[in-house]
């Protein structure tokens, strides 16, 4: 099972050439100025210190387009709202407790026996698994996919196989295969909720490993 990381989507829009600027970034609390929806422009304080500001917790989530012609979009989700969107699309994230088990793990309050509960990407990286959605909610509605990027997307946590096709897990898994559920669940039925958008062709030769290769593993292959 792999997944291609919010770095991997950068990357790859921007191989595209279609993008001048394309950032995520997690808001810390006490960063956030205002967020203008109507405008989309933002106002934040950035906390300077590295080490300051990664024990900090994020407050919210930020994403941005620039194409090289000029057009612009930006997109603003709080921590509530992403919480919401991690309950609502996986189902491993919220049999196990969601947002509440989410603020006790951060605490560190989760007995130790129980931290297999706990193995699902929300749970190990939700900063991570935030930013890589706002990637996949900004670029899916409103940027320019390539092939590869739209590829990407689709078969993002899926496993591929040398003939490129995608093999996913059942819906019905038993409490130890929640993890590979809930990612695969997420994928399909978030992209269910996208509107389309045209892609862009490019062609990328696939590489062979004992059978199996990501998506982004072929196209990183060709750099």
């Amino acid at each position: 099972m792999i997944s291609t990381g919010h770095k991997g989507y950068v990357q790859l829009a921007e191989r595209s050439g279609y993008y001048k600027k394309l950032n995520v970034l997690a808001i810390k609390e006490g960063e956030l100025i205002r967020y203008d929806p109507l405008n989309e422009e933002i106002e934040v304080n950035l906390i300077e210190d590295d080490v300051e500001r990664e024990e900090t917790p994020s407050m919210g989530y930020y994403a941005m387009f620039e194409y090289e012609n000029g057009f612009r979009k930006t997109l603003y989700w709080s921590k509530k709202k992403m919480l919401a969107h991690a309950e609502k699309y996986s189902q491993a994230f919220k049999r196990n407790g969601g947002a509440k088990s989410l603020e006790l793990l951060e605490q560190g309050k989760i007995p130790e026996n129980e931290m297999w509960k706990y193995s699902s990407f929300w749970f190990k990286d939700f900063d991570g698994m935030a930013m890589k959605t706002m990637l996949r909610q900004l670029i899916s509605k409103w940027g320019i996919m390539s092939i590869d990027l739209q590829t990407a997307l689709d078969k993002d946590m899926s496993v591929i196989h040398e003939d490129g096709s995608a093999e996913y897990v059942e819906n019905e898994q038993e409490e130890e295969d929640v993890v590979a559920e809930q990612e695969l669940r997420e994928v399909s039925e978030e992209d269910q909720d996208s509107e389309p958008v045209q892609a862009v062709h490019t062609e990328i030769a696939g590489q062979k490993t004992d059978g199996q290769m990501s998506m982004e593993e072929a196209f990183f292959s060709q750099a």
